[in-house]
């Protein structure tokens, strides 16, 4: 059967998207609570964002509270009103009638009628007229926006509950899994992941008592990219290498240092061309060691492409990597040590021999590195002694190398 291109491939979704998106206030966004504001001014002085985001219920009720409060106090001045002004208002429910067929221009019928003689009532239905239709556009607009806001597509991303931290090759990696649920495509979709220290004894904190470092990201395990596709379910991975500001860091040092992860994902809807945020973040806790995610992707017996999210957040134990795994990464470790000094490797176990001492050239960087890693080689009693024997000819020459 000839394949279809995959951009030209119907993605069948296997599994009710209601699942838990990154919109809840535990996994959306870094949530804190404000204090020492007046509510007043900061909800008071820009009614036009406060109406966009208040809840939905609570929203209903205010565009029915302006409307019947409009009726009601124009009402109560017609009522107020001569006798032969209004001829038709008996008592105040004719009057609140009279006010809402004026505020709508419904149509006066009967005796509910203004005498063009009575200079108060005629302003009073001028007056009225202009609210009700400043009134109108402005909650017409407030109604749309909402509708419209762009917020509401980023419920349709979804982030995997929990990140997955891999040891492959000596190298610790950070992953975590964001797909857009919708078949509509989002145009240039950029993902930052943003390191936040809440620890007011760092050195490097501001005066808000907190750190914050964007981590380098690498796309679907290839090469450093902040631009995700996001037709298919993505990974995107966090090297933890020497610069990393994890280097050396565990889940539980992460959560004595009182961190946490911020992902975020900028993108354009391709339908409305309206920019998006969608946030999400993760606890140390959320984190996983030695396990990664599970292949949601397949191709169906009638060659479509089929995404199962109901397999998006599973995770499958990888265990501690194998000696003949640990080899071949330590082997090429070596000789690129053997090249040239590296940034890429430092073992945690190894984590003082590599802080000890400052290097002063090329030569001690290299002989520090190779320290550091023939160290961990030595704690792993199956490498075999071909690893062992390269390890020690090759610290041998940089320590010579460095004497001369």
């Amino acid at each position: 059967m000839k394949e279809e291109p995959l951009l030209q491939t119907m993605l069948q979704r296997t599994s009710s998207i209601r699942q838990r998106v990154c919109t809840s206030k535990k996994q959306h966004g870094l949530v804190a609570r404000r204090t020492g504001l007046s509510k007043t001014i900061v909800y008071g002085t820009d009614l036009f964002h406060t109406m966009l985001h208040i809840p939905k219920g609570r929203f209903c009720l205010v565009f029915f509270a302006i409307y019947l409060f409009q009726y009601a106090v124009f009402g109560l001045l017609y009522y107020l009103q001569a006798e032969h002004c209004i001829k038709g208002v008996k008592h105040y429910l004719h009057a609140l009638w009279f006010s809402v067929q004026t505020a709508a221009t419904i149509g006066y019928g009967g005796d509910l009628s203004p005498d063009p003689y009575c200079s108060v009532t005629n302003a009073l239905v001028t007056c009225q007229v202009i609210i009700s239709l400043l009134t109108d556009y402005s909650m017409l607009g407030i109604v749309f926006t909402r509708f419209a806001n762009p917020s509401s597509r980023t419920s349709t991303i979804r982030f995997s509950k929990q990140m997955a931290m891999t040891h492959q090759n000596g190298i610790w990696r950070l992953t975590f899994r964001v797909a857009n649920v919708r078949k509509h495509q989002i145009l240039r979709p950029e993902i930052r992941i943003l390191l936040l220290r809440f620890n007011s004894k760092h050195p490097d904190a501001d005066d808000a008592g907190y750190l914050h470092q964007e981590l380098q990201i690498t796309s679907g395990g290839l090469t450093p990219s902040k631009i995700a596709w996001l037709g298919l379910p993505t990974s995107m991975s966090h090297t933890i290498d020497a610069d990393s500001p994890l280097s050396g860091m565990m889940p539980a040092d992460m959560e004595q240092e009182d961190m946490e992860i911020l992902v975020l994902l900028d993108g354009i809807d391709a339908t409305t061309s309206g920019v998006l945020q969608a946030r999400c973040s993760y606890q140390p806790s959320d984190i996983q060691l030695n396990e990664k995610f599970r292949p949601v992707v397949r191709r169906a017996s009638d060659g479509m492409l089929t995404v199962n999210f109901a397999a998006f957040d599973l995770l499958s134990n990888t265990g501690p990597e194998t000696p003949a795994d640990l080899e071949v990464g330590q082997a090429s470790e070596l000789v690129a040590l053997a090249q040239g000094p590296s940034s890429t490797y430092v073992p945690p176990a190894a984590e003082s021999s590599w802080l000890s001492g400052t290097p002063k050239n090329q030569s001690q960087i290299r002989l520090q590195q190779l320290q550091a890693l023939c160290a961990t080689i030595r704690m792993d009693e199956d490498i075999s002694d071909n690893v062992r024997s390269v390890c020690a000819a090759l610290y041998d020459n940089l320590s010579t190398a460095d004497q001369e």
